[in-house]
């Protein structure tokens, strides 16, 4: 009785599913770096009582930044 061959070739499903995951790990990290930074660069945000829209409704110029990602 001979064993199926196993082979340990990456996949097409198999690298779409390790791309998803990275791009899954790397939005929250991308997010939370975009509020700080821009929370840090429009004088007068307080991310305690300011909600993290406003840094994309106002007026300010990094307010582009936020609304095109």
């Amino acid at each position: 009785m001979d064993q199926p061959a196993v082979t340990t070739e990456p996949t097409a499903r198999g690298s779409t599913a390790r791309v998803l995951a990275s791009i899954g790990v790397a939005g929250p990290i991308f997010y939370i770096v975009l509020v700080t930074v821009l929370g840090l660069l429009w004088e007068g945000y307080n991310p305690i009582r300011d909600i993290q829209r406003e840094l994309g409704i106002r007026q300010i110029p990094e307010g582009l930044i936020w609304m095109s990602w």
